[in-house]
C-alpha cells in the first residue's frame, strides 16, 4: 500500500517537472534560438502564400486561430500527463517524451534555418501551458505535431489498457488526431514551421514511441518502479519469445547457407 502510494506521488512529480520545463519555454522564449539564418525553399509555403497574406492583414483571425490551436495542444498534452499520473503501470510515455525532446533539443543547439518569409508567428494575447510563442527559430523538428502524435498514440494504447476508461481514451484519441492536423495547417499558414520539420516530427514521434513501446516492459521489471503489472509481465515475456523465435530462425537461416 505505502509502495502504491509513493508511486502515485512520484508520478505527480514528475508530471510537475514535465510541466515546468514546458510551461518554462513557452513563457521564456528568451532561452530558444533567435538567430536570422539565410536560405530554403518550401513548395507548401507558395502554395498558401494568399492564406498567408490573409492572416497577415487579419491579425484578429490569426490570434484567434492561434489561440485555438494552442488551447487544442494544451488540453492534448495536459490529460494525457496527467492520465499517466493517475493511472500510469509502465514508463512508456515518458520514455517516448525524453527521446523526442532531447534529440530534439541536440539538433537545434548543432542546426538553424532562417526565418521563412511571411512568418507570422508571436504571441497572440492568451498564453499556451506548452506552446511557446514569439520569434524563435527552433524549427527542426516540430515539437507541436511530433509531441501531438506521441500523445495520440498513446491514448491509442491506453485505450486497450484502461477498460473502465475506453470511452475516454477513444475520444482523446479522436481529439489528439485533431490537434495534430489543426497545427500542421496553423504552422503552415503561419510559417511557424517549414513543411520538412512536421513531417520530419511525425517520423520521429512514431519512431521513437515504437522503441519506447519495445523497451518499456524490460525497464518497468528492472527498474522496479512501478506497481505489478501483469500486462507488463505478458508483453516482456512475449518479447522475449519473439526475440528466441527471432534468433531461431536466423540460426536456421545460416544452417541453411552453409557449404556441404
Amino acid at each position: 500500500m505505502g509502495s502504491s502510494k509513493c508511486q502515485f506521488i512520484f508520478r505527480i512529480a514528475l508530471v510537475l517537472v514535465i510541466g515546468v520545463a514546458l510551461a518554462a519555454a513557452s513563457l521564456a522564449p528568451g532561452i530558444l534560438p533567435n538567430e536570422d539564418i539565410k536560405c530554403i525553399k518550401d513548395e507548401f509555403f507558395i502554395q498558401t502564400e494568399g492564406i498567408n497574406d490573409y492572416f497577415a492583414t487579419h491579425p484578429i483571425m490569426q490570434d484567434a486561430f492561434m489561440i485555438f490551436c494552442g488551447l487544442c495542444m494544451d488540453v492534448t498534452m495536459v490529460v494525457g500527463l496527467v492520465v499517466f499520473a493517475i493511472h500510469g503501470k509502465t514508463w512508456r510515455l515518458p520514455i517516448t517524451l525524453a527521446m523526442f525532446y532531447f534529440l530534439r533539443f541536440f539538433i537545434q543547439k548543432t542546426f538553424l534555418m532562417r526565418f521563412p518569409e511571411g512568418y507570422l508567428w508571436r504571441y497572440p494575447g492568451f498564453p499556451s501551458l506548452v506552446v511557446p510563442y514569439g520569434q524563435t527559430n527552433d524549427f527542426f523538428y516540430s515539437g507541436h505535431v511530433g509531441g501531438a502524435l506521441i500523445m495520440t498514440l498513446e491514448y491509442r494504447t491506453l485505450a486497450t489498457e484502461l477498460s473502465n476508461h475506453k470511452m475516454m481514451m477513444r475520444a482523446m484519441q479522436i481529439f489528439g488526431f485533431l490537434t495534430i492536423i489543426s497545427q500542421i495547417f496553423l504552422m503552415i499558414f503561419l510559417r511557424g514551421h517549414y513543411s520538412i520539420d512536421m513531417i520530419t516530427g511525425l517520423i520521429v514521434g512514431h519512431y521513437f514511441y515504437i522503441i519506447a513501446c519495445l523497451w518499456a516492459p524490460s525497464f518497468d521489471s528492472m527498474c522496479c518502479k512501478m506497481r505489478k503489472n501483469p500486462e507488463a509481465d505478458k508483453l516482456i515475456d512475449r518479447s522475449k519469445g519473439d526475440s528466441e523465435t527471432w534468433g531461431s530462425g536466423a540460426h536456421n537461416q545460416k544452417s541453411q547457407i552453409r557449404p556441404n
